[in-house]
């Protein structure tokens, strides 16, 4: 696969998952889906004695084979590897519903304080 092969095909990944078009499992914090029965998974690393993250992207075939790893460092590749990050950000907001919450917990907490005028803030 080449270079703007892999970089649309993350950018559609991010897009998809976005979109809620595709399901990621979570298993031990690694990311795993079926893209027309090839298996694609999303590994996060980190390298503590050198303090420094990675990611992998591993495509398998329809076989189960391992065919490609993409796997980019925060250190050596950074522009890879905030492209991975992002994907694995957007996978765990849509998989836990993280910004949704967020914004839940936040619009709560406002009607709290509008209700109650003798918050100090």
């Amino acid at each position: 696969m080449n270079q703007t092969d892999y970089i649309n095909m993350v950018g559609m990944l991010n897009s998809a998952t976005f979109c809620k078009k595709i399901h990621w499992e979570e298993q031990d914090g690694e990311f795993s889906t079926k893209i027309g029965g090839c298996l694609i998974e999303l590994v996060p690393s980190y390298d503590f004695q050198v303090n420094v993250s990675s990611y992998s992207l591993r495509l398998y075939n329809e076989d189960g084979e391992l065919f490609e790893t993409f796997c980019y460092s925060e250190d050596v590749d950074n522009e890879d590897y905030q492209r991975l990050n992002g994907l694995y950000i957007t996978i765990r907001d849509v998989n836990y519903k993280i910004t949704e919450s967020e914004k839940i917990i936040l619009d709560n907490l406002k009607k709290l304080i509008e209700t109650d005028n003798s918050m100090p803030f």
